[in-house]
């Protein structure tokens, strides 16, 4: 069948007016206030009223609110000639609360959803997407559960974004576009797996795609997506002056719940880039910083939402403290990302109160940073190259984080040792073309750390000329140990235990061993097994290196990334801390008396002619399911030296206004003081 809607072009997702030269205004403080109704609520919006709807937004310090169109159940809340009012609404809430806010001077977003709406599919059985047997396609769901069954949390049916559906949904974004001309949408939704439904499989067959090819068929899928979003791009008028979110697109790995990984290049249909994630339950507070590096690079404005939910999305009655929600919008601020609260609206149509006071707080406290983000971007001399394994780079990252070790995320093919001294890779890399760009970068002056699997497809003559390694072969075992030695011997005289093995590198005759592996006396099985864990190591080492140098280059047999994400061992953070300062021995920040838990990061802005260095500590701990911001305790006499290779004419705390100490060393760097940082500090560095 030939799509009625835009095609985007083959591995560059291109439609017309997709190139802007402006980006369209977006708020700094923004909600996002969900309202999933189901009809069993009954009336809804009863109790709804304009100006205190609109007043508590702006009470809040709030500038930008995103409001619901339509939801999840598939219900829409204003009068549509084309989908399905609410059954419990006898008025145009979204209309009114469209004009409330935008009477009061707030930026309005409208919401609405794709890949998730019951009611859609609960009438149009027919639009489902379907997994390869034909059953449907179901998110936390049980296809067996008895009504009466109690239902898991986020739990949904996937709809196809193709066909009659796609149909469907541009006719109502093109109608909701028309009649309230809101300055954005959100588009909610945007991945589900593969799907084989009639459409999808009758265009798969027609170009010839075997439907048992995991690869192919998942390409197939990524294409259908980029025909939706550029039909729903084209719906709802996105453009220099309206904004689009395509929420879903900006992940940099994927996950085990279909979101695409950013390879599939379809966040480049975001006007700016929302990154989703509640730290409290969706893995932490040192997600976002890899992300935000990772898309900074690619040039976008950033948003970071998160919720003010302790939990996640749709808890009524959860509230994270005022504390967490004030060191979050921090954070993001810190991270060079605008702010944005999630909230989920009662069905009366009246906002929380405690939920305003508690944002508001927050917002208030940070209201005279706007404009400290605009156009800001990392800068460090020491890149991260993303691999294919987030464990592995989210481990290095938080490691990086504790040394308070700014970086940068760089596409290898970027890498330019003028601006990066050194550049760490942490596992396999996302193409194999990754390991030429590497050899040019080393070629030209730059140093390269490579981790664990990092190596795992290299070309065995560029392995050998590059890193000194003539053959490799993975391990088998349990685990194993390292002796370290050398540079490397203050880490400790015992043998520290890998969790997992490393790889055994045969090297060339030059290359310098920093460490070797030891093996355990053997691997633990019912047959042979030691005490309650891992067999102890044998006293004679082999011949493989744990860690080597060749030439500038280092490399470590292990994947301490992801043995420092997954267990925590200390000696595994201090190896790469050792290893990152031996390849970049200036870096552009330096941080003293600052604990791991703090968190710092150095953002440019050259428009206006400063650098902002950001100080964050706060104490987290984990209390049941949740991550949580516990106690702030200040932290007494932090330094920071930057080495930023232009001249610095001025230091202040643009949050008073005053100047902050600071002093020129005999090395070009600048020492800054911090006599206190209590929950967050600023420096702004103006050139």
């Amino acid at each position: 069948m030939t799509p009625s809607h835009p095609q985007a072009d083959s591995g560059t997702w291109s439609v017309d007016g997709l190139a802007l030269t402006t980006r369209p205004r977006i708020g700094q403080r923004q909600i996002h206030l969900d309202f999933h109704t189901p009809a069993e609520a009954g009336r809804i919006g009863d109790q709804f009223n304009a100006a205190e709807f609109a007043g508590t937004f702006t009470d809040a310090a709030v500038d930008h609110v995103n409001l619901f169109a339509k939801c999840h159940h598939g219900w829409s809340y204003y009068p549509t000639e084309l989908g399905q009012v609410h059954p419990g609404l006898d008025f145009d809430l979204f209309g009114q609360q469209v004009e409330a806010c935008r009477e009061a001077g707030l930026i309005v977003g409208a919401y609405y959803t794709i890949a998730w709406s019951a009611e859609d599919v609960r009438r149009h059985p027919e639009w489902a997407g379907l997994d390869r047997n034909g059953a449907p396609q179901l998110f936390h769901m049980d296809a067996d559960a008895d009504p009466s069954d109690p239902r898991p949390i986020v739990s949904w049916e996937f709809l196809c974004p193709s066909g009659p559906y796609l149909d469907a949904m541009v006719a109502e974004v093109e109608e909701i576009a028309e009649r309230y001309e809101p300055d954005g949408f959100f588009f909610d939704i945007c991945f589900a797996p593969p799907c084989f439904c009639r459409t999808c499989s009758d265009g798969m067959a027609e170009l010839g795609i075997d439907r048992d090819d995991d690869v192919a068929t998942l390409a197939y899928s990524n294409e259908r997506w980029a025909n939706a979003l550029a039909a729903l791009r084209v719906a709802g008028g996105v453009s220099e002056s309206r904004w689009g979110s395509f929420n879903g697109t900006t992940r940099i790995y994927g996950n085990d719940e279909h979101a695409p990984a950013a390879t599939s290049g379809l966040h480049v249909f975001n006007t700016h880039l929302d990154l989703e994630d509640l730290p409290t339950t969706w893995g932490g507070y040192d997600k976002l910083p890899l992300r935000a590096r990772y898309f900074h690079t690619l040039g976008y404005d950033l948003l970071a939402i998160s919720g003010k939910f302790h939990t996640t999305w749709g808890e009524f009655g959860g509230y994270k403290s005022q504390r967490a929600l004030e060191y979050e919008v921090r954070a993001m601020i810190a991270n060079g990302a605008r702010c944005n609260m999630g909230d989920q609206l009662h069905p009366n149509g009246v906002l929380d109160s405690q939920t305003y006071e508690l944002v508001g707080s927050a917002y208030q406290a940070v209201e005279m940073m706007r404009g400290h983000v605009d156009g800001a971007r990392p800068i460090s001399n020491l890149a991260l190259c993303v691999s294919v394994s987030e464990d592995d780079d989210q481990g290095v990252a938080r490691a990086l984080l504790e040394q308070h070790r700014e970086f940068v995320v760089v596409p290898a093919s970027r890498l330019d040792p003028s601006e990066h001294q050194a550049v760490v890779l942490a596992a396999a890399p996302t193409s194999v073309d990754v390991y030429e760009s590497l050899a040019r970068y080393a070629a030209d002056g730059g140093r390269i750390l490579a981790l664990g699997d990092a190596l795992s497809e290299c070309p065995p003559d560029l392995a050998s000329s590059l890193l000194g390694i003539t053959a490799s072969q993975p391990s088998t075992a349990d685990g194993d140990f390292t002796a370290f030695g050398g540079e490397l011997g203050h880490l400790g005289a015992g043998l520290a235990y890998n969790y997992e093995p490393g790889w055994r590198h045969t090297l060339h005759p030059s290359a310098d061993s920093l460490g070797l592996i030891h093996e355990a006396f053997f691997d633990r099985t019912y047959g042979q097994y030691f005490s309650h864990q891992n067999a102890p190591p044998l006293v004679d080492p082999t011949s493989f290196a744990a860690v080597h140098r060749y030439n500038d280059h280092l490399v470590s047999a292990h994947p301490l990334g992801r043995l420092y994400l997954r267990h925590g061992a200390e000696v595994h953070r201090s190896l790469i801390w050792s290893l990152v300062e031996m390849i970049n021995p200036e870096p552009t920040i330096s941080v003293h008396n600052l604990p791991p838990g703090g968190r710092v990061t150095v953002l440019h802005q050259p428009e206006q002619s400063r650098t902002l260095v950001h100080v964050l500590y706060a104490t987290v701990v984990a209390r049941g399911e949740a991550v949580i911001i516990d106690d702030v305790v200040p932290v007494s006499d932090v330094k920071a030296t930057v080495r930023l290779g232009h001249q610095v004419t001025s230091v202040v705390d643009p949050l008073s206004g005053r100047e902050r100490p600071h002093e020129s060393e005999a090395d070009g760097s600048l020492t800054i003081h911090f006599p206190t940082v209590e929950m967050h500090a600023v420096a702004e560095l103006r050139h």
